[in-house]
């Protein structure tokens, strides 16, 4: 609550085929570290992420951007 709506923090998520995530790395920051650290918290503990119903759709590599609204 309270933070600026135009914050956007890019990262890269690397998964293993069962969705579980082995890494998280902003490369994008919003210039806000605690909301920076929140996004890479969040995927962490969301981990395993769902997988798509296409195996051939899976991507071991990830690349969302996160805004404030996302994580509420």
């Amino acid at each position: 609550p309270g933070l600026p709506n135009n914050l956007r923090c890019q990262v890269t998520i690397t998964l293993l085929p069962s969705g579980q995530v082995i890494d998280v790395r902003v490369i994008q920051s919003s210039g806000l570290p605690a909301f920076d650290d929140s996004v890479r918290t969040a995927v962490l503990k969301a981990s395993p992420l769902p997988l798509p119903a296409d195996p051939k759709a899976f991507d071991r590599t990830l690349k969302p951007i996160f805004t404030p609204e996302m994580l509420q």
